[in-house]
């Protein structure tokens, strides 16, 4: 199953997305445990994945606020 992975900055930047790849899962990885919520613990799986390409520098800077896009 293809999994694309889309990411963005955060809600001020308005419906901007970015295409990040694909993603492979590592079914070794998945994990159930638990996390806090308004009404207690709320029961999860974690996951690892694995991305198909690296990410390009200028993108992943500008996204994690690390840098900016094309500096």
């Amino acid at each position: 199953m293809r999994i694309p992975f889309f990411a963005k900055k955060n809600d001020d930047e308005g419906l901007d997305f970015y295409y990040l790849g694909d993603l492979t899962s590592l079914p070794d990885n998945f994990e159930s445990t638990f996390m806090p919520s308004q009404n207690g613990q709320v029961s999860v799986v974690k996951m690892e994945f694995l991305i198909d390409k690296p990410v390009e520098s200028n993108l992943y800077k500008y996204i994690t606020g690390s840098g900016y896009l094309y500096d």
